[in-house]
């Protein structure tokens, strides 16, 4: 009794953080694209509300017309071999039309006895300052010891 009792909390618990994260858009889909998991950010990034995105199709949503044939071609990959595909930066859709340039991570969550359901995590880079955004992209060389001399910040490796 009690470790169902544990595993309820716990559950309540990842329900909890994934409801409230505000900067990670958080979707789970069925095996053939149908929304089954819709987080608040997922609502402020692609401005579906929760109540229009649940059941429907992940390709109808947010995958622009010229990328569905390989996501449909992606998400049977990841089901058939119950795993993710490599993180990229994607250009999806939102609800009014517009590019939403988002760093995507994919999952797939496969439970004894239930069908599994494939987890996509969103980043909006919108959201990422330019700075921030542009010091990823530059060199941090030369190293002087363990010290990197980036123009923006330094970073102290461990």
């Amino acid at each position: 009794m009690t470790h169902d009792r544990d595993k309820q909390r716990s559950e309540a618990r990842f329900h909890k953080l994934f409801d409230d994260t505000q900067a990670m858009s958080i979707q789970g889909y069925r095996a053939d694209g149908t929304v089954v998991y819709w987080n608040a950010a997922s609502e402020k990034i692609y401005g579906y509300a929760t109540p229009e995105a649940l059941g429907q199709s992940l390709y109808d949503l947010i995958i622009p017309d010229e990328m569905r044939e390989d996501v449909k071609q992606a998400v049977a990959w990841m089901f058939e071999h119950q795993q993710g595909i490599p993180t990229a930066r994607l250009n999806l859709k939102h609800k009014d039309g517009s590019t939403v340039p988002v760093y995507s991570s994919h999952t797939v969550v496969a439970l004894p006895n239930d069908e599994p359901i494939m987890f996509c995590m969103d980043a909006d880079m919108r959201a990422i300052p330019p700075p921030a955004n542009s010091v990823a992209r530059q060199s941090c060389t030369p190293w002087q010891g363990r010290v990197c001399h980036c123009p923006a910040k330094r970073i102290f490796l461990l």
